[in-house]
């Protein structure tokens, strides 16, 4: 997480842990992102248009093909309008928690079926992803 480096992608800052009786969590702590979800802004009334819905696309686009172009890919599993935040005409992709929990997961040798329903694509109902797991939820989006 550490090493990712994009314009729409909040800064890593640092984790921590929490491991006692009562929680066990891995919490990954990154810059805030300026704006507000599309989520929160159509829930307020916010409505846009065809090409203003192209450029949101197209930005997230760009964050997929940085991710997916890394080595190893990494595939975010859950795109929603809660997890993508917009201002100003800029869109920055947030809530990478879904790979914290593949990498707690794997090594727990847990599920490692990750996503929200409406927004997840087929295969990721039997626990497999891949890059068009994240485009089919961009599409969803």
């Amino acid at each position: 997480m550490a090493e990712l480096n994009h314009s729409s992608i909040p800064r890593y800052i640092d984790y921590f842990e929490i491991n006692n009786p009562e929680n066990r969590a891995f919490y990954i702590v990154r810059e805030i992102a300026p704006g507000k979800s599309l989520a929160d802004l159509v829930d307020a009334g916010w409505r846009t248009n065809e090409r203003e819905v192209r450029k949101i696309a197209a930005q997230i686009l760009s964050v997929l093909i940085y991710l997916h172009g890394l080595t190893p890919p990494i595939f975010h599993r859950d795109i929603k309008p809660q997890n993508i935040i917009y201002h100003n005409q800029q869109v920055y992709l947030i809530d990478f928690g879904s790979i914290t929990n593949i990498y707690q997961n794997t090594i727990a040798r847990g599920s490692t079926i990750v996503g929200t329903f409406g927004y997840m694509s087929p295969e990721q109902f039997s626990g497999k992803t891949s890059a068009a797991s994240d485009l089919y939820s961009l599409g969803a989006t």
